[in-house]
């Protein structure tokens, strides 16, 4: 007699949490983390991933003049991924806030803005068992490009078309 077919692929859960770089939203190359939950089966998989990044340009003060940055958001990625889910291209949306404030200049100051952005992820799931490494390169278009300026000064930064992010950590299947 033949063998029963094999039993289709339960739905599997994992949690997550990676240190990300954010190369070119903020003031300076942006450091943080992000936390991850995933739901994956038969290809598809689908990630909540809150995460938070800072950075700063400057001298702090009072030695010199700074611009700060912190951004939190909530993303969300949809994969298209092989049978084993080890690799994957992403459709992504990222909803947060943007908190600049500047210091040491003539005028201090401190600016708020919404952050959306839309874009492709490309993941790779390193290794097997329970336990495996995940590192992810985001590109967005921001759909708001918020513009930061000093008042009385030159200095300043604004979101640019296309943002980059990296992420790598490890994530826990349950």
């Amino acid at each position: 007699a033949a063998p029963p077919p094999p039993a289709p692929p339960r739905p599997r859960w994992s949690l997550g949490a990676r240190a990300l770089v954010d190369a070119n939203a903020l003031p300076d190359t942006g450091f943080g983390v992000l936390l991850s939950a995933a739901w994956r089966s038969r290809g598809l998989r689908v990630e909540l991933a809150p995460a938070v990044a800072f950075a700063s340009r400057g001298a702090p003060s009072p030695q010199g003049a700074s611009l700060e940055a912190l951004r939190v958001s909530l993303g969300t990625r949809v994969c298209l991924t092989g049978r084993d889910g080890a690799v994957g291209l992403c459709a992504l949306a990222d909803v947060g806030w943007l908190r600049a404030r500047s210091q040491g200049f003539t005028v201090p100051g401190d600016g708020d803005a919404p952050w959306f952005q839309a874009g492709a992820s490309v993941f790779a799931r390193v290794g097997t068992g329970r336990t495996t490494g995940l590192f992810a390169l985001d590109l967005a278009a921001p759909i708001t490009r918020p513009r930061f300026v000093v008042r009385g000064s030159d200095a300043g930064w604004a979101v640019p078309e296309v943002t980059v992010m990296l992420s790598g950590g490890v994530s826990v299947e349950m």
